[in-house]
Parts: structure tokens; C-alpha cells; sequence
């Protein structure tokens, strides 16, 4: 497998620069401490968007509102749709981060397209109510709790939220190399997550709903098609 720092700084020198907003954000973010989407999974949505054209996305972890304005900046790039025609729903629990990513959003030219809003996600998704117009997510990006991320997935099959062949997008999937590691070997604090996260990607791998590939990209992403309702 080809790998190393040199490869690695190679690949991310031809990623291309980003809106001066945005990369002010990212800057302010990694300066901070506080995770956000990396340069070489930027690079993936940003294929995948591209390839998908989602017209109405689903985000569970809004953090400072960075993949949310990055994610409306690739909407917005694609011909097919016009500025007003894409919408954004993401979710935040955290009261800081959610009236941080408030002010980065307001202040940003997607402010119409991008809802946020402060809930505990399982909640929020579990009242279809709130989500009852927007049912059928052509993509959800999923960047929250890890230990919920089965959770999050089971309400959002349950209430309909994916449509068919609808792309979900799981970050962070490898806990920087540990989901790979045994149980015994893991700081028995960190065990309980451990063991959901690898139920989960088992969950991805092998349920007939979905079609799923993962990819090492930044800390490691699943990435599902829904292929529908079981027969």
C-alpha cells in the first residue's frame, strides 16, 4: 500500500484552496481544537457531492457550522441547481457550538439554505413531525457521538428520512486506527464506544439495505447507499 507523510502532504497540496469565510473558520477551528471535517475528506464530499448533485442533505453534528457552509458551497457549485433549490438540516446538541456555527452561518451568502438546529439528535430525528416535509434525504452526513451513530441510523430508516439509493456518509469510522485494534488492548473507558463503533460498520457491511465501502480517508469514513427496503 502506498502511504507516508510524503504522499500524504503531496495529495493535500493539489486539494484546491478554499473561500477565504471558510477557510477562516477551518484556521480559527484547528487553532481551537474543535473537530472539524479534514482537508483530504473535504476533498472526498466534495467528489461526492459533485457526483450525487443532493438537493436536500441531512447533518447530525453541526460543530461551528464548517461542513454544513462547506457542503452548501458544493451544492452550489453544481449547474443542475439553482442557489434556492438545496436545503441543509443539521443538528447540534452542544449550546456554545450550536450559537458559534448560528454566527458563522448568518454571516455567510447560504444562510437561506442552511436550517440549524439545537437538539440532541436522536430526539430530533425520532419527531418525524419536525422532518415530515423533508422526508427522503437524498445525503446525511453523520459526524456526532459515535457511540449513537447505530441509533441515529435505525430512527432514520425507520422514519423514512433516506430515500432509495440516498448516500450516507459516516466520519470518523476508524478512531484514528483503534476499531481495528482488540477490545483487551483499548483503555476499558474507551471500551463501550469500541464495541459500537465496530458493531456499527459490521451493521453497514452486512445489513442487505445497504451497499457500504471504507475508505481510510482523514480518520476514516463509511460510505453507504441505501439500496431500499428489504423484499
Amino acid at each position: 500500500m502506498v502511504s507516508g507523510e510524503h504522499i500524504d502532504g503531496y495529495i493535500k497540496s493539489l486539494i484546491p484552496e478554499l473561500p477565504a469565510e471558510l477557510e477562516k473558520i477551518e484556521e480559527d477551528a484547528n487553532f481551537r481544537g474543535v473537530p472539524i471535517i479534514r482537508k483530504d475528506m473535504q476533498q472526498l464530499m466534495r467528489f461526492l457531492i459533485g457526483m450525487h448533485k443532493p438537493a436536500k442533505v441531512l447533518e447530525i453534528g453541526t460543530a461551528v457550522g464548517f461542513s454544513s457552509l462547506f457542503m452548501a458551497e458544493c451544492i452550489s457549485t453544481n449547474a443542475a441547481l439553482s442557489p434556492s433549490s438545496f436545503e441543509i438540516i443539521t443538528i447540534e446538541k452542544d449550546e456554545r457550538m450550536y450559537a458559534e456555527a448560528v454566527l458563522n452561518i448568518s454571516a455567510s451568502r447560504h444562510v437561506d439554505n442552511i436550517k440549524a438546529f439545537k437538539a440532541d439528535a436522536a430526539e430530533f430525528l425520532e419527531n418525524a413531525q419536525k422532518l415530515k416535509e423533508n422526508a427522503g434525504f437524498d445525503m446525511i452526513f453523520i459526524d456526532a457521538a459515535k457511540a449513537q451513530y447505530r441509533r441515529y441510523i435505525e430512527i432514520i430508516l425507520e422514519r423514512g428520512l433516506i430515500r432509495k439509493n440516498g448516500l450516507i456518509i459516516t466520519d470518523n469510522i476508524l478512531q484514528e486506527g483503534s476499531i481495528a485494534e482488540s477490545k483487551f488492548t483499548i483503555v476499558r473507558r474507551d471500551r463501550t464506544i469500541h464495541k459500537r463503533l465496530r458493531d456499527y460498520v459490521k451493521f453497514l457491511m452486512t445489513d442487505p439495505r445497504f451497499e457500504t465501502v471504507l475508505v481510510p480517508t482523514g480518520d476514516g469514513a463509511a460510505l453507504t447507499n441505501y439500496l431500499g427496503k428489504e423484499n
